[in-house]
């Protein structure tokens, strides 16, 4: 049993179960082998149904995030940004993002503000060239910029409160 995250149109999104593999799903929705179940089809405009060709997928740990080729520019759009140059700090935004933690687990585990990691989402949007973070995890991924697979580090290191606490915790060892 494998989770779908359809993303039909930007304002259109489905999630449900198929009882296909990951691996065996992700070949058949990228092989055009595949469609979404009629019931969930059946709820899109006619207008967004036309664009539902072709679709295209990503594998994200159990999950497979399906598209329609229409939501991003064109197939070409991954071939032209093969060298993303991303700092440290974006790479593990994108990360995180990719794992599906919200902007606030995400600040925590790396010990920055949450205002700091929505301006490196700011960074990736513009430089994968996307605007929603669906587009942000769809193309890092296909660009091997983040492996949904691998968890986030915990960089923050925390530190004692208040400098009396540390004091009276020395001179008590000392005892």
């Amino acid at each position: 049993m494998t989770r779908v995250l359809w993303l039909a149109h930007e304002n259109a999104i489905f999630t449900f179960d198929v009882a296909l593999n990951p691996s065996d799903l992700l070949l058949a929705v990228n092989g055009g082998d595949w469609r979404p179940p009629a019931a969930i089809f059946a709820l899109l405009s006619p207008e967004v149904q036309a664009l539902q060709k072709p679709l295209r997928g990503v594998l994200l740990g159990h999950l497979v995030v399906v598209y329609p080729l229409a939501l991003v520019e064109s197939e070409d759009a991954y071939q032209s940004m093969p060298h993303v140059q991303l700092s440290e700090r974006q790479r593990l935004v994108l990360q995180g993002l990719a794992e599906g933690l919200s902007l606030k687990i995400i600040a925590r585990r790396l010990g920055i503000s949450q205002s700091t990691v929505a301006a490196h989402v700011r960074a990736l949007k513009q430089r994968l060239n996307c605007h929603t973070l669906a587009e942000i995890i769809l193309r890092g991924s296909a660009l091997g910029l983040c492996d949904p697979e691998q968890s986030l580090p915990s960089l923050y290191k925390p530190r004692l409160k208040h400098a009396k606490t540390a004091n009276l915790r020395s001179r008590l060892s000392r005892r």
